[in-house]
């Protein structure tokens, strides 16, 4: 009996051991199993991040773009005004230069030219 005690005894044993080998085995397999979760989920939100940093990146090529262009639109827009205002200095200048010439010459007309067109305005008057 003793030995049928013995060999229970190994057997239980080696049936505990066998039960302890897969439930190592077991947590060993869950573990890995979490692992490649984890560096799944690690390696999406990369994946989400370097997505979201091109976007961003193009983003600002496209809004770098449309500033140049404005930059140069306001640019050209500036040397127009500028060039408008030049023009209507030159013009107003003209016209001042037009002006005081006429009025010079207005001026240097003989005070007897103008007797005379008096005198003349007067005959015409007198002959009525």
């Amino acid at each position: 009996m003793a030995l049928v005690d013995e060999v229970q005894s190994v057997e239980r044993m080696d049936t505990t051991l066998r039960l302890k080998a897969k439930e190592v085995e077991k947590t060993r397999l869950e573990a890995d199993a979490q692992k490649a979760r984890t560096e799944k989920q690690a390696e999406a939100a990369a994946s989400q991040r370097l997505i979201g940093a091109r976007a961003e990146s193009e983003a600002m090529k496209f809004l770098l773009a449309q500033k140049e262009k404005e930059i140069t639109q306001k640019k050209l827009e500036a040397e127009a005004d500028k060039e408008t205002r030049v023009k209507r200095a030159e013009a107003d200048a003209r016209i001042a230069g037009i002006q005081a010439d006429a009025e010079a010459r207005r001026r240097r007309r003989s005070p007897t030219r103008r007797l005379t067109r008096s005198a003349r305005l007067r005959s015409r008057s007198s002959r009525t």
